[in-house]
């Protein structure tokens, strides 16, 4: 794949050179058609959990697609990837073990929790960025066969080249046996159908999540036969355009502040943990979109259950200018006993929109118990215990795709 090239402008009265022009516009446009991006699929073991062993890590494995420079680093772990290159990056993973038959009815809640880790160059020291719960409670359905959990992680972040990253999956409250993740309903045709990272290089002219100042995508001009080009128009028309292609308006948010339990409330965010470029508005809940434009949407917020050992309705919504655009629920269960923050849930919702300038984003969550007037879900705040600072757990990222739509459709 052909390296970034520098950004160069045109002088007045230069000469426009073959070589130059080959590096300005055929080695960018050749960059922003194969951004750097990674497939892994299939999980390469089934793992043993016993009693008295309350923890396992799962790395998601498999022969990787690739398109850039993607390394594996020697001597560590066989699932961990070195970045190729600088640049804002988007995660989504998935992870669906399959939990072991069980000759014992059991109401005991199983939590899956994946993780996502990265390393600087250089270190190694790995830091847990983000993660992300699925429980469930198998009283009798688990007897016979392995019953699925499906988590996943929508992340967007800024990496540098030689960083490195992985996914691992903790697992809460296992049964003994074999946690299985090659379960044949899994497979189909050949290929993985449940277990999968996915990682995309969105912004290779970034040089950190906020960096440099973001250019809006000019107003395309028609080249005329017989019209001396000038320096000024080669740079907005090249320069500029590719400037604002390699460098669009992006908005992320981590860490939701703790809610207690309500009917409908408006997610607030922990705004120290707000990054963007762009002239993005944001007042603790609500974004608003800097430019017209394609925006790329992904969220997920954790949720505490109830301490009854009712269940709990919990329902996300992704909002644009007050009005609901799509949504995820999903109900959980557990005991008293089990409050702790392996045994979250998580929700998340993905939406890829036109959003004209000065729109206004924002999640919604629902909450409601076994009976509709006690609310018995709260939105999980950052679990500061991980020896490393705090968990990422919840996360809300916005990302312009496309500048220059005037519509979804144009």
């Amino acid at each position: 794949m052909v390296n970034v090239p520098n950004r160069e402008y045109w002088q007045p009265g230069e000469e426009v050179k073959a070589d130059k022009m080959k590096r300005q516009v055929n080695d960018f446009n050749d960059v922003l058609s194969k951004q750097d991006h990674l497939l892994i699929q299939g999980i390469d073991k089934t793992y043993p959990l016993k009693s008295g062993q309350p923890l396992a890590y799962l790395s998601i494995a498999g022969e990787p697609d690739v398109s850039g420079g993607w390394g594996k680093p020697t001597g560590t772990f066989p699932t961990d990837y070195n970045i190729p290159a600088d640049g804002v990056y988007f995660f989504y993973a998935e992870f669906s073990p399959g939990q072991p038959p069980s000759s014992n009815a059991t109401d005991l809640a199983t939590s899956i929790q994946l993780r996502l880790k990265h390393k600087k160059a250089g270190q190694t020291k790995w830091d847990w960025r983000h993660l992300s719960n699925a429980i469930e409670t198998n009283k009798y359905i688990h007897r016979d066969r392995p019953v699925h959990f499906s988590v996943q992680i929508f992340r967007s972040m800024y990496l540098r080249k030689g960083d490195a990253i992985m996914f691992t999956a903790y697992l809460g409250h296992p049964e003994e046996g074999a946690w299985s993740s090659n379960w044949a309903p899994e497979w189909k045709y050949g290929a993985p159908t449940s277990n999968r990272v996915i990682v995309w290089r969105m912004d290779f002219g970034a040089t950190d999540y906020e960096n440099p100042f973001h250019v809006p995508m000019p107003a395309v001009k028609p080249w005329n036969d017989g019209e001396v080009i000038t320096a000024e128009k080669m740079n907005e028309q090249i320069t500029n355009v590719r400037r604002a292609l390699s460098n669009t308006p992006r908005f992320s948010v981590h860490v939701a502040a703790s809610r207690s339990p309500g009917t409908l409330w408006d997610v607030n965010w922990d705004s120290k943990y707000k990054e963007q470029l762009g002239d993005w508005k944001f007042n603790g809940t609500h974004a608003t979109a800097p430019e017209s434009g394609v925006y790329f949407i992904a969220a997920d917020v954790s949720a505490d259950g109830s301490t009854d050992n009712v269940p709990a309705y919990v329902k996300l919504y992704l909002n644009v200018d007050g009005k609901a655009v799509t949504s995820v629920d999903k109900q959980f269960q557990r005991k008293a006993s089990e409050q702790q923050p392996s045994a979250a849930t998580s929700l998340q919702v993905f939406s890829i929109r036109f959003l004209e300038k000065g729109q206004r984003v924002h999640l919604s969550v629902e909450s409601q118990g076994t009976n509709p007037a006690k609310p018995t879900a709260s939105v999980f705040p950052a679990n500061p215990s991980d020896g490393n600072g705090e968990f990422r757990r919840s996360s809300f990222s916005i990302h312009m795709i496309a500048p220059g739509a005037k519509s979804f459709v144009s």
